[in-house]
C-alpha cells in the first residue's frame, strides 16, 4: 500500500508544480498599482525585491482577480498575502488570506466593489497577493493590485 501511495505522489508531482508569476505596472498612469499574471492556480511566494506593489503613499489596496477573456473563476478562490520589509530585505507570508467569488470572469477580494479593500497602515515596503489553489476554466490568472492614495488612484 505504501508503494502505491509513493507511486501516486511521484506520478502526480508534475501536476502540482508551482508556476511562474510575471509582475508589471498596472498601467502607464498608475505609478503604484501593479498587475501579476500567474500561469497556474498555485504560485510560489514572491522572491525579488521588485515583485509585488510598492506601498509608498498607498492608503487602500483593492485586489481584483480575473480569468482570461471568455473564462471564469471556477474553484478554490484563495489568495495568500505576502509583505516585503524593505529594511530587512525579505518577503514574509502574512496571516491574511483573501477569497474571491467563483462563477464570474473577475471578482474583487474583500468585497465585490472597489474601495472595500485592504487598508494600508504602514506605508513602506511591498505587498503581493498570490493565488493558492485558485482554479480558472482555462488560461492564466491576472491579479490586479489597485492602489488608492490621498489623491485617488496611484
Amino acid at each position: 500500500m505504501k508503494r502505491i501511495a509513493l507511486l501516486a505522489i511521484l506520478v502526480l508531482a508534475p501536476a502540482i508544480a508551482l508556476g511562474t508569476t510575471t509582475w508589471t505596472p498596472a498601467s502607464s498612469d498608475a505609478s503604484r498599482s501593479a498587475k501579476s499574471v500567474a500561469t497556474t492556480g498555485t504560485e510560489a511566494a514572491p522572491a525579488a525585491a521588485t515583485d509585488g506593489m510598492n506601498l509608498n503613499a498607498v492608503f487602500v489596496l483593492d485586489v481584483m482577480v480575473c480569468a482570461a477573456s471568455g473564462q471564469t473563476i471556477t474553484d478554490g478562490a484563495s489568495l495568500d498575502v505576502y509583505v516585503y520589509d524593505d529594511m530587512v530585505g525579505l518577503w514574509a507570508k502574512s496571516d491574511m488570506t483573501l477569497t474571491v467569488s467563483t462563477g464570474a470572469r473577475c471578482g474583487y477580494a474583500r468585497g465585490d466593489s472597489p474601495g472595500k479593500g485592504i487598508p494600508i497602515l504602514g506605508k513602506r515596503g511591498r505587498i503581493a497577493v498570490v493565488p493558492n489553489g485558485l482554479a480558472v476554466s482555462s488560461g492564466s490568472i491576472t491579479i490586479w493590485h489597485l492602489a488608492t492614495g490621498a489623491g485617488g488612484a496611484l
